[in-house]
Order: structure tokens, then C-alpha cells, then sequence
């Protein structure tokens, strides 16, 4: 009797980089990253912790949770403004989704709870692609805002160009390595990666071992900006 056999949506996390020298690469270069992050936040929480006398301070905390949500979370500051709030708003969600869809790789590869798949892992894909081409676009923008239009408000410095330049490079790398695994694996639900199908398309005259060894080598450059990220951004604004 033939039983139909059905494949649930996912895809091979750390596809291309099986070696456990890789993995203990990987994870060992994480721990000096994140104890220069964590050095900058307890400095600027110094600089919060001594402003306590300010009144912002004598509020009760649901007042400030409340402020927190709509001034931080919601960017109810920046949002006023329509032209330099969408543009903000196109940087601010796309990094916000890009983050959770990579927390839950982290659930579902490094914990082993197993949730990145189904219709979950195709609405992550979906929404990755879309939103994260999103803050691409919104990074040019600002860009061309901040040098080009040079509008009177704003104050360019190294770390605000680093900044947008980093999350550039992060998106960019990060559709240019998803390009390269759906052009290898021919991945049955790269329909659903919108930009990273589009940009396979370029690929295709590379053979599998070319495809696989640059994908390599970008996977590092990548890892290694998105651990420079995390080790500078708490030093910036």
C-alpha cells in the first residue's frame, strides 16, 4: 500500500557549514562579542543611573513602562514626523522582524525546540524577505537624506554612517547567502523567499561546488559583521 509522505516547510539551519570546527569558531568568537556589548550597555547604564535625581526618575514605574512602550517600542517620537518617521519605520520594523526571525532560529537550532517550520517558518520567510528588502530601502533612503539632501536637523557623525552602512551590508549579505542555498538545494518553498529566489537568479551559471564555496565564504563575512553589530551598536546612539 503506498502512503503519501508529507514534507513540512522548512530549511537546513547552518546549511554549508557542518564542520565542527566551524561551529566551534562559531560560537567561540561570540563570547568576546558579547562581552564588549555587554561592557557598553552597563556604561550607558551608568550614564541613565545618574541622571536618577531628573524627574523622569520620581514617576511611578507603570508610568514609565508606559512611556518606555510608547516613546521606545512605538516610536511615537520619531513617528510625528512623516517624512524621516516612515523612512525610520522601514529601518525600525525590518530590523525588528529580522531579529525575531533569527531568535527563533536560535529557539529551534540551539535550544532544540523545533518551531521554525510549517506555516510558521513560510510566514517568517515571507514577511524576512519582504520587510527585510523593507529596511534595505529605508537605509538608502536615510542615506540619501542625511548626505545628499543634508535637511538642517540632522548631524552626520562616523557612527550614524556606520550604522546605516552595517545594516546594509547585513540585509544584502544576508539575501545574497539565501540566493546561493536556494540556486544549490533548489529549495521547494523558495517561493515564498521573495527577494532571496530573485537573487538566485543571478547565480545561475555557477556550478554547485562554485555556488556552495562562495556561500562559505560570505556565511563567515557575514557572521563576522553581525558580531561586529552587536559589539558596536551599544557604544552608539
Amino acid at each position: 500500500m503506498l502512503q503519501t509522505q508529507i514534507t513540512v516547510p522548512s530549511r537546513e539551519i547552518l546549511w554549508n557549514i557542518e564542520s565542527p570546527l566551524n561551529l566551534f569558531f562559531l560560537y567561540g568568537l561570540l563570547i568576546p562579542t558579547m562581552l564588549i556589548a555587554a561592557i557598553g550597555v552597563f556604561r550607558r547604564a551608568e550614564l541613565w543611573y545618574a541622571g536618577q535625581t531628573e524627574p523622569e526618575f520620581k514617576t511611578n514605574w507603570l508610568t514609565r513602562i508606559w512611556q518606555l512602550t510608547i516613546w521606545g517600542l512605538m516610536q511615537k517620537g520619531v513617528a510625528r514626523e512623516k517624512k524621516s518617521g516612515s523612512i525610520h519605520l522601514l529601518i525600525y520594523i525590518g530590523f525588528l522582524v529580522l531579529l525575531f526571525t533569527t531568535t527563533v532560529v536560535f529557539i529551534d537550532h540551539d535550544l532544540g525546540i523545533k518551531i521554525y517550520r510549517g506555516n510558521f517558518y513560510l510566514l517568517l520567510t515571507v514577511l524576512s524577505d519582504v520587510l527585510g528588502f523593507g529596511l534595505l530601502i529605508g537605509c538608502l533612503l536615510a542615506a540619501h537624506r542625511r548626505y545628499l539632501t543634508k535637511e538642517d536637523m540632522l548631524h552626520n557623525r562616523f557612527a550614524d554612517s556606520m550604522i546605516l552602512n552595517l545594516l546594509s551590508l547585513l540585509v544584502v549579505q544576508g539575501f545574497i547567502l539565501e540566493g546561493l542555498r536556494i540556486h544549490v538545494t533548489n529549495d521547494p518553498w523558495a517561493a515564498y523567499s521573495i527577494v532571496g529566489l530573485a537573487v538566485s537568479k543571478f547565480f545561475w551559471s555557477l556550478s554547485t561546488e562554485s555556488a556552495r564555496q562562495i556561500h562559505f565564504y560570505m556565511w563567515w563575512f557575514h557572521t563576522l559583521t553581525v558580531y561586529f553589530f552587536i559589539a558596536l551598536t551599544p557604544y552608539t546612539k
